[in-house]
């Protein structure tokens, strides 16, 4: 028994026909519900073009599906630190290009200010030479150039005082005006004043405008500790010309700081005008500035240091620094000591971690290896005088699992391995002119763990699953488009 539509005799869907079914057939399009049962056995071209499509398809999605359940990812979370220990083992291979080993120390200091050095085995110094060279001391030119003068504001103001008169109430320094300039142009004259009412000098007068003009003109081109004009007056300040010879005013002299007996005298042939004046100082400005292109710091001492070895540090921010001190035979001209050098290693943790993460570096991730030793093979070099780099290490613990069993497990898998990894930012400081420069690495050791997980891929029967719903969804929609094809065919 059948069930056909009242409006199409030959279509059929029921084999029970009663009024309830009736009225539900009434609110149901036809075409729904509905099919010939002739034209399912009827190839069209538009059935054949979407039977090929959901077979490609199907094809494709089961393929990422297989791909998804065989596939390994990784899994990261953050857990409190719990690997517990007082100390931390900083293991280290450093270069100094410059600096013999007898003036290089080694020393650990937490952020609390004491001293925790404890070391984990002996370190090692080992001289090395300059392939063949030796080291050329440096010329007072190339002194001038790479020892840069680094002066406080409160200094400067001091050295800045007016050298008209000593009644200003501000203690003058000949010495600290000289060097806290790079150049320094003085005009050494006399001038009446209460104490020596009878000294009379015309020349001193008579150049007095053109200098007025040239002093404010380059005290506001150059800053402060670039280069410096000043006026002495030899008839208050007595000491300090007879110091420096004047036996005549006016005397005009260009000094820079490397000392208060080095100094440019202004020509004698030559009236003291502006025009001379301005052409005096830019001629020694462009001597000096093609004398700093081509002076670099070079090879000083006779041999470099290469020091290597363990030393542990207390779980707490610190600082590790390597630095130049005096011995009890010598001491260091702090001005020339270089500290430049090249990190070979330097990591943190116990020395299997690293050689275990160089073991297994084709099983772990890439990421893992590059921060285990993350300075390694850089070179950081300073370019002039009382400078030294600095770098700022953020350390955190690291555990890497991987999967060992199962039939996701791949042959020689490493078994988990523990290690620290460290981010740096590295930069060049300026350092007192009177501090022995230090390389130094300043750590901070964060107090929780990152774990990495590898995870398995999808369950066989959640593939199977999933192959079943997309054999079902292709046929569903291929059913689906079907109609409206033949429709429009």
């Amino acid at each position: 028994v059948r069930l056909y539509s009242l409006d199409h005799a030959h279509l059929f869907v029921s084999n029970i026909l009663n009024d309830q079914l009736i009225r539900l057939l009434q609110g149901i399009p036809h075409s729904l519900i509905l099919q010939d049962e002739h034209e399912l056995s009827q190839p069209t071209a538009g059935g054949g073009l979407v039977t090929v499509v959901g077979f490609l398809v199907a094809v494709s999605l089961m393929y990422f599906e297989f791909e998804t359940m065989v596939s390994v990812s990784e899994h990261t979370e953050v857990l409190m630190d719990q690997s517990g220990g007082e100390f931390l083992h900083v293991n280290f291979d450093i270069e100094f290009f410059d600096l013999e080993c007898k003036y290089l120390q080694i020393g650990v200091r937490d952020s609390f200010g004491s001293d925790r050095l404890e070391m984990g085995q002996s370190i090692k110094k080992t001289s090395i030479d300059h392939e063949g060279r030796r080291g050329l001391a440096y010329t007072q030119e190339e002194e001038f150039v790479l020892d840069k003068v680094h002066v406080t504001g409160d200094e400067l103001l001091a050295a800045n005082a007016d050298w008209v008169s000593s009644s200003d109430a501000v203690t003058h320094d000949f010495k600290k005006l000289v060097e806290s300039h790079d150049y320094t142009v003085i005009l050494f004259y006399v001038r009446a004043t209460r104490q020596t009412p009878n000294v009379q000098c015309i020349a001193c007068k008579t150049i007095r405008p053109d200098w007025d003009v040239f002093e404010e003109t380059f005290n506001e081109r150059f800053s402060s500790s670039s280069l410096r004009v000043v006026r002495l007056n030899c008839a208050d300040f007595v000491r300090q010309c007879t110091e420096q010879g004047i036996r005549t005013f006016p005397v005009i002299r260009m000094y820079n700081r490397m000392s208060i007996k080095n100094y440019v005298p202004f020509p004698t042939n030559e009236a003291p005008n502006l025009n001379t004046l301005t052409r005096f100082v830019e001629l020694e400005l462009e001597k000096d500035t093609q004398n700093e292109k081509a002076t670099q710091v070079h090879q000083y001492f006779p041999e470099g240091c290469r020091v290597e070895g363990v030393v542990s540090v207390a779980r707490v921010p610190g600082t590790l620094h390597f630095e130049a001190v005096h011995t009890s035979e010598q001491n260091l001209n702090f001005a020339l000591t270089n500290i430049s050098h090249t990190v070979h290693h330097l990591s943190f943790g116990e020395q299997g971690e690293w050689l275990a993460a160089q073991k297994y570096k084709d099983s772990v991730p890439q990421s893992m290896i590059k921060y285990v030793a993350t300075l390694d093979g850089q070179t950081f070099a300073t370019q002039n005088f009382h400078e030294a780099p600095h770098h700022y290490l953020k350390v955190v613990s690291t555990r890497y699992q991987s999967i060992s069993s199962g039939i996701y497990a791949v042959r020689n898998q490493p078994p988990p391995i523990f290690s620290h990894q460290y981010s740096a930012q590295s930069r060049i400081a300026d350092v007192s002119r009177h501090v022995a420069p230090s390389a130094r690495f300043f750590f901070d050791i964060a107090p929780v763990e990152v774990r990495v997980t590898q995870e398995q891929g999808r369950p066989w029967y959640d593939f199977l699953t999933s192959v079943m719903a997309i054999v079902g969804g292709v046929v569903s929609v291929g059913a689906l488009l079907n109609k409206p094809l033949r429709l429009l065919g």
